[in-house]
């Protein structure tokens, strides 16, 4: 299978660490004394320095942002050589969504007028665009399908952040929503080329460490519906993202082709630098070899990967030929990692 061609959009507006801290301590002013914001103010600007975040493109609040979906997909077909009639598959990964139902790449197939196309939505967390890949290569080797549009629009974030906090300690669990960027991005794949190397794993004890709850969160899950505020993403991302390294230590050495990878440039999700760089080092992988994009661009959640090998290949960072490595988690937790030639 090949990528034929990956493009972005981002949103104009491009927040600092302390434009985050002034709004959040603005939303937080009726339930904090002075002193509280200025502890709330002060932790929040230690854990974006843990994290790494410095800045992240962010929508106007209430601003519409699914056309940055479209004009990515229109690029990234444009690069590809290909036209919306092209697509024998289109399918949307982002957690960022408007509706439940019906699946958000109808709406995308709908407004690019891939006649031609069958459209479904995957939901992975963090982990969606590379799943996505593992089942576009699955269907192309079935010969029913040729092309495949994989897109995402991880912008509107904000609607699940939580600006107003009760107390500084209620950043335990929001802290990560608060790192979180917004990006669109869109990625064409044929079945033209060698197969790329994908392997996924599942720890399912660790479902409650990350999540965006529904309103009847309650009647599926009762169990956490008394210390979790529906429609609001929470991570308590200490124990999340350690719960994340130990998996993906143990698939690195249990995997044949992730034992000493033969490998130009890796690419993990960037849901904090920090884990980043420590990964790389539990991992023995060299970090001249990393392009990583979490100090810019904050977690941009399924958008991570793809944003990042969009970012690349700008910057010609990547090339044709060049083999890729990527490291994907996320909440579930779910694993997944892929090694393939660009």
């Amino acid at each position: 299978m090949k990528i034929a061609s990956v493009r972005h959009r981002l949103p104009d507006r491009v927040l600092s660490n302390d434009d985050l801290a002034a709004l959040v301590r603005a939303a937080s002013a009726a339930h904090c004394s002075a002193a509280e914001l200025d502890r709330l103010e002060r932790r929040l600007q230690a854990g974006f320095v843990l994290s790494g975040t410095e800045r992240r493109h962010v929508a106007e609040f209430d601003a519409p942002v699914f056309h940055m979906t479209i004009d990515a997909a229109r690029d990234a077909l444009e690069a590809a050589e290909l036209t919306a009639n092209d697509l024998d598959l289109v399918i949307y990964v982002g957690v960022g969504r408007g509706a439940v139902e019906p699946s958000h790449a109808s709406l995308v197939q709908h407004q690019l007028g891939a006649h031609s196309a069958t459209a479904f939505d995957i939901l992975d967390a963090c982990v969606s665009w590379l799943r996505a890949l593992e089942v576009v290569q699955a269907l192309l080797k079935t010969g029913n399908y040729k092309t495949a549009l994989v897109v995402n629009c991880e912008a509107g974030m904000t609607d699940f952040g939580q600006f107003e906090l009760q107390s500084s300690s209620d950043l335990d669990r929001y802290l990560a929503g608060l790192t979180v960027g917004e990006a669109a991005t869109a990625t064409v794949l044929t079945a033209d080329g060698p197969d790329i190397d994908v392997t996924f794993a599942t720890e399912a004890e660790h479902h409650d460490l990350c999540m965006i709850p529904l309103k009847n969160v309650g009647r599926f899950a009762p169990q956490l519906s008394e210390r979790i505020e529906p429609e609001k993403f929470y991570s308590y991302s200490t124990d999340l993202l350690s719960a994340c390294q130990i998996l993906i230590e143990k698939m690195f050495a249990e995997t044949p082709w992730l034992i000493d990878p033969d490998y130009d440039i890796s690419l993990i999700h960037s849901a904090s630098a920090r884990f980043s760089d420590r990964l790389l080092e539990a991992l023995k992988l060299p970090a001249d070899r990393h392009f990583d994009i979490h100090r810019d661009y904050g977690n941009t959640v399924s958008a991570s990967v793809p944003l990042a090998l969009s970012l690349a290949i700008d910057q010609r960072q990547i090339t044709r030929g060049d083999r890729v490595l990527v490291i994907s988690g996320g909440a579930g937790i779910s694993i997944g990692l892929s090694l393939f030639t660009f």
